[in-house]
Parts: structure tokens; C-alpha cells; sequence
């Protein structure tokens, strides 16, 4: 895997995630109950459960079709198939 964003692959993924949680001031036990999280949302979107978090959104798996559209150049692009999973909240998108 190369690097990218000045990440290295011999990083540790879950190590990263540690220093990204503490940089926003949170204490050790605020940042192990959101990594601990983690995996459980992951399991029920795998699973395609839909989950509603107050103010936030809605976390759901929806897949999106590849797509070949037509720039102006008249060539089609492939643009791959993707997942998408946050719809967020009128809340959120109000004060953001």
C-alpha cells in the first residue's frame, strides 16, 4: 500500500485513531467508549441495519451504481460503484 497524506502502511491503524480521539481533548475513557463503538456501528451497517443518532443522522449502507456521465468533452468517465452511509440530520446541517 503506498502512502498517502503522509500516512506510512507500517502505521498502526488503531494507534491512529487513539491520537485523533485525544487531539479533541476527550479523556482516555470517552476514547475507548468511541473506538469500542466502532465496531459495533460497522456491524450493523454491515448487517444493513439502519441507525438514528439525535442531531447527527442516520447512519445506513446504500450502495451507488457505477455511472458513466458526459462531460463537456462529450467522452464518458466511468465513475465506480460506491457506498455511501451518512444522511445527516436538519440539525446538522443548519449549523454546520
Amino acid at each position: 500500500m503506498a502512502a498517502r497524506s503522509g500516512r506510512t502502511s507500517d502505521r498502526d491503524p488503531e494507534a491512529s485513531r487513539r491520537e485523533s480521539l485525544e487531539s479533541h481533548e476527550m479523556s482516555k475513557k470517552q476514547t475507548e467508549a468511541v473506538s469500542g463503538s466502532r465496531g459495533l456501528v460497522t456491524k450493523h451497517l454491515k448487517k444493513g441495519d439502519r441507525i438514528r443518532i439525535g442531531g447527527l443522522g442516520i447512519l445506513q449502507c446504500a450502495s451507488a451504481p457505477p455511472a458513466w456521465p458526459q462531460p463537456a468533452t462529450g467522452e464518458p468517465i466511468q465513475i465506480k460503484a460506491s457506498k455511501k452511509v451518512l444522511r445527516a440530520a436538519k440539525e446538522l446541517k443548519e449549523s454546520v
